[in-house]
């Protein structure tokens, strides 16, 4: 089983890589889908699960008995000593030893239960810490896919401005050579069309860029042979929440507001345990096996002692152990006002985290209002800009309005559009990082 496991952990990525070659275009959706089977960091959030669920698996383990198989030294009494007499350890007494296996269990033992809710608490810290780290990963690809539509977009209008500018200058080329334009206008034309060239080099460049971007978000090697589906975000969702709902929503699910909960009862029972550690703990212990008393008698040879079936007899030692600190030089004081700190630390901690959550989600919200009123104006832009180039074209073609016109056309034009791109990826962003901040998916903000 455990082959087969390693084998698939070997072979997925080059499974998955296929798949993207053979696929005709990569959406959204398939990008980040791609990313949650095939991201390096998955790897990483799995064995932290593993970790977390092993530190839960030892601190409960406290609550079982324990069995352990050894030797341990013994003290035996000189028989010819006196009930009252304390013994002189080596001279009124010997030493044997006793094999076998031993049984503890703690009866009672100070902060058990509390160090048990810290790993439950922790192994809830890291499940949420994961799945942040999840939506992160989803987050990284969203950005990148938006950012590799913007720069297609852009690399399409600078390509037809560069052809719009290169049908100009052709023609203005002519109207040169015949004397119908001077060579001051030429050579304006000339410097026109080196930097729309240059811009659109810089926009191919960009392209590749934002393409390498993308297959490193979903966690792949660049592959230039599969085709990215370019999708211009036509509209955007509308909101259907208020701010004050969003509030209310991140107080019960926001992540971070979790986490500090969390941390804070973790804190409050580190304080618990530190307290427990003044009180006595009682251990129940028995060991069964055999005692050599002869085992440490020089006057016989160590194999004679050991190997001499008469020299061992079977032997149980069982009882319960009570013990308790008296004096800890200060240690156990300094451990309990050091917890009892770090737990009203989380609390202020707590209370800071539950503002800034309440910030950003104010904060994003206005942003959802302000982008949305953008856009509208964009659109607006837009329309005006495409109006503003066909009449130019017209008036161009009448003898109206010269080339400069056109060219000042196509820039309105080529800014409005990229303006109204950029205000449409910045608004489905910020969706999903006030999602992300609340804790809801996104179809309860907008729809």
């Amino acid at each position: 089983m455990k082959i087969k496991t390693i084998l698939f952990l070997i072979l997925y990525p080059a499974i998955i890589y296929s798949q993207v070659s053979d696929n005709a275009k990569l959406t959204l959706d398939s990008c980040i889908q791609i990313a949650m089977q095939n991201h390096r960091d998955l790897r990483v959030i799995e064995e932290e699960d593993v970790i977390s669920y092993a530190d839960y698996r030892i601190s409960n383990a406290q609550r079982l008995p324990s069995l352990s198989l050894g030797i341990t030294t013994k003290e035996i009494k000189d028989e010819g000593l006196d009930s009252g007499e304390l013994p002189i350890p080596g001279k009124d007494s010997k030493y044997g030893v006793v094999a076998g296996l031993t049984f503890t269990y703690d009866i009672y033992k100070p902060g058990r239960s509390e160090s048990i809710r810290i790993s439950q608490k922790n192994m809830e810290k890291n499940a949420i810490e994961n799945n942040v780290k999840k939506n992160g990963i989803k987050l990284s690809v969203k950005k990148a896919y938006y950012n590799y539509i913007l720069a297609y977009e852009s690399n399409r209008l600078m390509d037809l401005s560069f052809k719009r500018y290169s049908r100009i200058l052709r023609k203005i080329t002519i109207e040169s050579q015949a004397g119908l334009v001077g060579p001051v206008q030429m050579s304006d034309w000339q410097i026109k069309m080196s930097s729309v060239e240059l811009d659109y080099e810089d926009s191919v460049q960009n392209l590749e860029s934002a393409r390498t971007d993308l297959f490193l978000a979903m966690g792949l090697e660049v592959d230039n042979k599969t085709s990215i589906e370019v999708a211009l975000l036509d509209s955007v969702p509308e909101l259907i929440i208020n701010e004050n709902q969003l509030v209310r929503y991140a107080q019960d699910h926001s992540p971070s507001i979790k986490m500090a909960n969390i941390a804070t009862e973790v804190a409050r029972n580190s304080y618990l345990i530190s307290r427990s550690k003044r009180y006595p703990s009682i251990t129940l212990f028995s060991t069964l096996g055999y005692e050599n008393s002869e085992f440490l008698n020089s006057e016989m040879g160590v194999v004679e002692r050991t190997t001499d079936t008469d020299n061992w007899s079977p032997s149980w030692t069982g009882g319960v152990r009570a013990s308790m600190p008296i004096y800890t030089g200060g240690s156990l004081p300094a451990s309990i006002d050091k917890a009892e700190s770090g737990y009203k630390k989380t609390q202020y901690s707590k209370t800071s985290t539950e503002l800034d959550v309440k910030m950003s989600v104010k904060k994003l919200f206005s942003r959802l209002v302000f982008l949305k009123k953008q856009i509208k104006i964009s659109k607006a832009g837009v329309i005006n800009a495409q109006t503003n180039l066909r009449i130019n074209e017209r008036s161009y073609e009448s003898g109206l309005v010269g080339q400069d016109a056109i060219s000042d056309a196509s820039e309105n034009l080529y800014a409005a559009e990229i303006s109204l791109l950029k205000n449409k990826i910045d608004f489905m962003i910020s969706l999903t990082e006030l999602s992300n901040i609340v804790g809801i998916h996104e179809e309860l903000i907008c729809r």
